[in-house]
């Protein structure tokens, strides 16, 4: 992802290799990873098409995950929705044309189970959660390969440059409101709504018709031979 990436070297130290994460989990009990992901159901109707949050484990070559995230206080042991192996035969996918037209997060990828059988399509909801869910999955399936580099989501910016090119721009000023806000056409606007005022202006324009009225019948009477 651009620059936010760290170099495959330091990937790799950054980010527990699966046998070693696997190993201090057995001690500990603990999974490799696990978090929130949105997850695409592919439903046969178009109202169940949807993105769904679910709680992710990944853990001894599976990744499974549940409806949420495990309580404290539950004794229980949670069962999860569904398991998907990871193997050699897996894959760690990052579509584009096949996404929904609407995503949680520019940050999506899909796996495909080893059987080749399930593949799921989920969404990470930041670029960190992005990177350590690729890498780990990945080293999953094969701890062999060099650390996964996950392409820039160059569909998320074609988005945002659509959404500006829907936005109307905000200068110049557009023809309709320059008219509104003329002097000559507030002026009016004044005259309609204040009747005194329209009142007050006749009263003007008759006194200075009659000073003038007067002014020459003066200049005629002075200057009569």
């Amino acid at each position: 992802m651009n620059s936010g990436y760290t170099e495959p070297s330091k990937a790799r130290s950054s980010i527990a290799s699966p046998s070693s994460s696997a190993s201090s989990s057995s001690a500990s009990n603990e999974p490799i990873k696990a978090g929130y992901l949105s997850k695409y159901n592919r439903g046969k109707w178009n109202a169940k098409r949807k993105w769904r949050q679910r709680w992710f484990v990944l853990e001894n070559g599976v990744l499974m995950f549940f409806k949420s995230a495990p309580s404290a206080k539950s004794k229980k042991k949670a069962v999860p929705r569904d398991v998907f192996a990871l193997g050699p035969s897996s894959k760690l996918t990052f579509p584009k044309d096949e996404l929904p037209s609407i995503t949680p997060s520019p940050f999506c990828f899909a796996v495909t189970a080893s059987d080749s059988a399930k593949r799921i399509l989920l969404c990470a909801s930041s670029q960190q959660e992005f990177r350590e869910w690729t890498a780990l999955i990945s080293a999953t399936i094969n701890p062999e390969a060099p650390p996964v580099v996950p392409p820039t989501p160059v569909y998320a910016m074609e988005q945002l440059q659509e959404y500006d090119n829907v936005m109307p721009p905000t200068s110049p000023m557009s023809p309709a409101r320059s008219t509104l806000e003329s002097p000559t056409v507030a002026i009016g606007a004044c005259l309609v709504l204040n009747p005194l005022m329209v009142l007050h202006f006749d009263l003007l324009v008759t006194a200075i018709v009659l000073l003038a009225a007067l002014w020459c019948l003066s200049f005629l009477l002075t200057h009569r031979p």
